[in-house]
């Protein structure tokens, strides 16, 4: 049986981004985690490795990786690289479960993700939030 922690959900200013004084965003941080969440984490970190295996893919999780991976590159003298840049605003509130099912069809096409899997990845995505007055 799952079991909620009843945290406090709170929120950050993300006063780094651009214009923010005119025009302020905040992201909601929610605490309440069950240990489902934490078995879907772990699902989907093979699921990404693998894709990204099978793609040829990097996708870099420390700052110190990139650095070492362009340091190799340069080293080699590698003329034909390309490089892409973006920043994410709103990431996780546009993961919607249509998406979610393409990301995850996706995936599979590359590595094995189980019914259970899947089952178990939806049923993270569900949120509880609480706040006590």
């Amino acid at each position: 049986m799952q079991m909620y922690t009843t945290d406090q959900s709170f929120i950050t200013v993300k006063d780094h981004k651009t214009n923010f004084p005119s025009n302020p965003s905040c992201r909601l941080i929610n605490p309440s985690k069950t240990d489902l969440g934490k078995v879907s984490k772990q699902i989907l970190e093979n699921a990404i490795k693998n894709t990204n295996g099978s793609l040829g893919f990097n996708q870099w999780r420390k700052t110190k990786d990139v650095t070492d991976w362009f340091d190799d590159m340069i080293a080699r003298n590698d003329k034909d690289m390309r490089f892409i840049q973006f920043d994410i605003e709103t990431f996780y509130p546009s993961i919607t479960e249509s998406l979610l099912d393409k990301a995850l069809d996706f995936a599979e096409s590359h590595c094995t993700i189980s019914p259970s899997d899947r089952s178990i990845i939806k049923q993270a995505k569900k949120a509880l939030l609480f706040n006590e007055k």
